[in-house]
Parts: C-alpha cells; sequence; structure tokens
C-alpha cells in the first residue's frame, strides 16, 4: 500500500525531472558546449558522466575554450594533505584528456618551491606537453615567487616551448619583490627572462599589491609587446612610460595604496605631456585604503579612469572639481566604491552634492561610466543622469540610496517629468530612465561587486 502511494505522491516530480532532463539532451551541441564552457573544470567532466549525452561535447573545443585553475596541485610532496594530493591527480587527468582543447587558459601558481620537482614547474610542463592550440595564459604568482632564483629557468622554459608552439599571448600577475642586479640595478628576474627570450611574449606584467616590498620596474624596455602595465605610482617613472609606450603599451593602471604611501615623498612627479606614445595610452589611477586629496591629481592629458576604494577620508568638494577640471576632455570613468570605514560620509558636504555632481558631469564631457557603493543622495543621481550627455552606464548601490535627503539643487525640481520630490525607487527610477534613455535600476551588492572586479583590473 505505502509503495503504491509513493507512485501517486510523486509522478509531478518525476514528470518534472524527466521534462527537464529531456530538454537539455535535445539542446543543440553548440549551446550544450557553450553551457559546458561557464562552468568549473570538475563540473564540466561530471556532467558528461552524469548526462550521458553530454559526454561527446565534452571532447570538443567550445567546451574548454576557457579553463581556471584557482588551486594547483600537481606535484605536490607526500607530506602534504592526501586531499590535495588526489586533486593534483585528477587536474594532471584533466590535463592530459582534455589539455588539446584548451585555448585560454588562468593558473594559480599555489606553491612553487625550490625542490626539484617542483609543483610550479611541473604544471607549467604538464600544459607545455598537452596543450599544443593554447593562446593565452595568464599566472598568479605567490608571494615571494620571484626569491628562487634557482628555479627561474626551469619555470620560464615550459614557457618558451608553449610559445614555440601557438601561445601568444602571456600575463604574469601578482609580481612580488624581485631582487635586483648589484651592477646594472635591473630585476634579474627579467634579465633571465630576456636571456631565455621570453619579454617579448609577455603581454601584461601586473605587480602585487598590498606588500611592503618595493618593485623595481627598471628594465622593462625588452617586453616590447607589453600593452598592459598595473604597478604602484611611486614605482613608474617617465623614462620608463616614454620608452614603452614607443613601443606597444595601451593601458597604465597606476595604484596608490596605504603600504606604498611613504614613498611618494621627494618622487619626482611623472611629466605626462612630456610622454609622445605610438599608439593611443590610457591611464588609470586606483586609490586603495589611502586618503585622497587635491594633491594626487596633476594635469594628464591620458587619464580615463579614476577609482577610489576604501577612502578613510571624506572627500572635498574642490577635490571633484579639480577632477573636473584637470580631465575635462579625457576622463571616462569615476568609481567611488567604498569608504574604510562605513559610518563615515563620502564627501564633507552631503548637502550640495547634487551641484557638486551637477558641475562635475558638465564638466567631464566625455563621461560614460559612473559606479558609486557609497551613500548618496538620490537628487545627486538624478543629478548626474540629466547633465551627463554621454553617460552610458551609471552603476550605483540600491542600499545606499538616500531618499528624503535634505539637499541643495542645481535646478528647480519642477523639471522633472512627474515633479514633485524623490523619495522612493521607483520615482528615481522612472526619472533616471527619463535621462539615460533606458530602463534604468541601480544595483544589488552583487552585482555592483563585478563592476568592481572589472574596473580594478582583476
Amino acid at each position: 500500500m505505502q509503495e503504491n502511494c509513493d507512485r501517486v505522491e510523486h509522478p509531478p516530480d518525476t514528470y518534472k525531472t524527466a521534462t527537464w532532463n529531456q530538454q537539455l539532451v535535445n539542446l543543440p551541441a553548440v549551446v550544450r558546449c557553450r553551457i559546458l564552457s561557464f562552468l568549473e573544470w570538475e563540473n564540466r567532466i561530471l556532467a558528461g558522466q552524469v548526462i550521458p549525452s553530454w559526454h561527446n561535447e565534452l571532447h570538443a573545443s567550445f567546451s574548454w575554450a576557457f579553463v581556471e585553475f584557482n588551486n594547483w596541485a600537481i606535484g605536490l610532496p607526500d607530506g602534504f594533505n592526501s586531499a590535495f594530493i588526489e586533486e593534483g591527480k585528477q587536474q594532471q587527468k584533466c590535463i592530459e584528456e582534455f589539455g588539446k582543447y584548451f585555448q585560454h587558459v588562468t593558473i594559480a601558481l599555489s606553491v612553487f618551491d625550490v625542490q626539484e620537482n617542483s609543483h610550479g614547474v611541473q604544471l607549467l610542463n604538464k600544459l607545455s606537453q598537452c596543450c599544443p592550440s593554447l593562446k593565452s595564459l595568464r599566472i598568479y604568482h605567490e608571494f615571494m615567487f620571484c626569491t628562487f632564483e634557482g628555479k627561474w629557468e626551469d619555470y620560464l622554459l615550459p614557457l618558451k616551448n608553449l610559445c614555440k608552439k601557438s601561445l601568444r599571448h602571456v600575463e604574469l600577475c601578482s609580481l612580488d619583490d624581485c631582487p635586483r642586479n648589484i651592477e646594472t640595478k635591473n630585476c634579474k628576474f627579467f634579465e633571465v627572462m630576456q636571456e631565455v627570450s621570453m619579454c617579448e611574449r609577455v603581454n601584461v606584467l601586473e605587480f602585487t599589491l598590498h606588500s611592503y616590498c618595493h618593485r623595481p620596474v627598471k628594465g622593462l624596455s625588452p617586453f616590447n609587446s607589453l600593452h598592459t602595465l598595473k604597478a604602484e605610482h611611486s614605482s613608474i617613472s617617465t623614462a620608463i612610460l616614454q620608452d614603452l609606450s614607443q613601443q606597444n603599451l595601451k593601458h597604465v593602471y597606476l595604484v596608490r595604496d596605504q603600504n606604498t604611501e611613504g614613498w611618494t615623498s621627494g618622487k619626482t612627479p611623472i611629466r605626462w605631456y612630456d610622454i609622445k606614445p605610438r599608439r593611443d595610452l590610457e591611464v588609470h589611477l586606483i586609490f586603495d585604503e589611502i586618503r585622497v586629496g587635491l594633491n594626487d591629481f596633476a594635469a594628464n592629458p591620458f587619464l580615463v579612469s579614476i577609482t577610489l576604494r576604501k577612502v578613510p577620508n571624506a572627500l572635498s568638494r574642490d577635490v571633484l572639481r579639480n577632477i573636473a577640471a584637470l580631465y575635462a576632455n579625457s576622463l571616462q570613468t569615476f568609481a567611488h566604491l567604498s569608504m574604510l570605514h562605513p559610518t563615515l560620509p563620502p564627501y564633507d558636504d552631503m548637502e550640495s552634492l547634487p551641484c557638486d555632481y551637477y558641475y562635475f558631469a558638465s564638466q567631464c564631457r566625455n563621461l560614460r561610466t559612473f559606479v558609486a557603493g557609497i551613500p548618496l543622495p538620490c537628487e545627486a543621481v538624478w543629478c548626474l543622469a540629466m547633465k551627463a550627455d554621454k553617460l552610458q552606464n551609471l552603476h550605483v548601490q540600491k542600499g545606499q540610496l538616500l531618499y528624503n535627503y535634505r539637499v541643495c539643487l542645481p535646478v528647480p525640481s519642477t523639471i522633472r517629468e512627474g515633479g514633485g520630490i524623490l523619495d522612493s525607487e521607483p520615482c528615481l527610477s522612472k526619472e533616471v530612465s527619463h535621462w539615460m534613455g533606458f530602463s534604468w535600476v541601480p544595483l544589488t551588492e552583487e552585482e555592483l561587486c563585478e563592476k568592481t572586479d572589472r574596473l580594478l583590473h582583476f
């Protein structure tokens, strides 16, 4: 009797499951490959095992065009946890079976030691052996990687072998303190790269942030294919930028944080107008957990974006107006993401912020993206949308909007489409949508985080 009752009670769920499985089976092969490409590498293999009809899609280049390994474990010594050893075996099996389809790979060298069979060397050798179609490789390095001088050539040779096959784009990220050559004063690691002819293969160099070690960024001339450089503001000079911009440099991310604040004292400012780039140069300023004031900004015809993150002080209206005056023709993106102390107001004069934003938008004639994860009076958002003629992306956090806030307005509120006050999210969305020309809504915190990652070049 109970068995019969179960049959009567569960058919709806069974029917739904069967329908869902049938829909997955009937999808075109190219769609199934596209779905697989969004999964983690383990889940792609699991999907091919759970849905037998999807097994063939595992052996297709579309399914493995982009692969990311965040926790490499190949070649770990016996002393490590057995779970990591098993994970390393699975990773190795994945590369051996599907590596021939890999085109774009991101890896994190979480373990790089001075042992003869270094984990980092083994994983790169495996890619070199099994990935004949690899086009781009992004490598995140662990802390103090560059101090292992004895392993540099072993590390670079597999990269060189990949470049001989199909690898055309190499990104070296999270590089930490590099020992200097006493005679040349250049980075030893870069000199070894030059000896094995790897410098010209590197397209992106990104130095570790949040470290107290000063990175030597001299000797970058051999990187004639470099188009993106991210480093602390204090470690870059006019000569370096002029040299690289005469080659292929396109994007420069200059970061100021609390760890490098003391290095800027006495440093010769970059003479931006002395730089004559061979191609269009774009400079991005990032302020991370550091006070921001008037003296932090200088005339720069190449500056296209400013990002403020975890700022410990309230900005004065003079800073905002100074930015608008200096970068009126070049600034395309402005992001004020967060405050170090959430209870601190982001601006020292919140009541006049609509007027300041109105002026800011009117001066920055090429402003296309504005991102804010800070408390803002809704009238300030409305003024931005109304006055910034070329604004295409206005991203503000839903939970940070301030309604019924006593503010000063630069224009009468009667010019609003509906008139009256902005006392709710629907009212603000309607007014902003009117000026933006499309349906606009504020973002959730998760959605804003995605925008943050792209702005900070993570």
